[in-house]
């Protein structure tokens, strides 16, 4: 029998929703209207700038992607990945249900 272990990180989307609310609930606490800090010139501003700084990222990012990684990524994974160890899984995952 395969024992799962519990991960205190599983519940990612929850935690995240709460910590949202939380920020939120100290922010007007702290009387801070995000409504109009979303909309000063300034924070307009930084985020166009991170905009950009994402763009530019990404655009990298796909770039090296496409020149330099593309092919390597799918040899290794038709070669290995899917000929070899998609198999093994396959035949254990087998095994684990018929028990």
């Amino acid at each position: 029998m395969i024992q799962i272990k519990e991960n205190r990180y599983e519940s990612g989307f929850i935690r995240l929703i709460l910590v949202i609310i939380v920020v939120v609930i100290l922010l007007a606490y702290f009387n801070v209207n995000l409504r109009e800090l979303l909309s000063s010139d300034a924070t307009r501003d930084n985020l166009a700038v991170l905009k950009e700084i994402g763009e530019k990222v990404w655009s990298f990012i796909l770039i090296i992607w496409a020149d330099y990684i593309r092919e390597s990524a799918l040899w290794v994974w038709q070669n290995i990945i899917i000929e070899r160890v998609w198999p093994l899984i396959s035949d254990w995952l087998k095994t684990q249900k018929n028990t």
